[in-house]
């Protein structure tokens, strides 16, 4: 049997990033979700496929419990969601890197 893949998603507590956190989930991937206060929301609960980390993932040490959390928790880390919104510059990137480089995908949409 083919181990599932992990993919981590930030921003994931709400909206898109939410979304996104379901989206892999469903399809059979372990997930680690962070956001700066994820354990605190409703929607999301932590199970045998899914991991949630608290912190400001712009910094370094939040970076780092996430990351490996999803090794000591999954053994690997596949996928990176990244989801952030610029700091009233109405702003939104998303972005979607392959841990292996095989796919690497990004788009930005500006707001008025």
């Amino acid at each position: 049997m083919e181990k599932s893949k992990t993919v981590i998603v930030t921003g994931a507590s709400q909206g898109i990033g939410a979304g996104a956190v379901r989206s892999f989930f469903e399809r059979g991937y372990n997930v680690v979700a962070a956001s700066r206060t994820i354990t605190q929301r409703d929607g999301l609960i932590p199970s045998a496929r899914l991991t949630l980390v608290d912190g400001d993932i712009g910094q370094e040490a939040t970076a780092n419990k996430v990351a490996e959390t999803a090794v000591a928790a999954f053994g690997s880390i596949d996928a990176l969601v990244k989801i952030a919104v610029g700091m009233g510059f109405g702003r939104f990137s998303l972005s979607v890197v392959s841990a292996s480089a095989a796919l690497v995908v990004a788009a930005s949409v500006s707001f008025l």
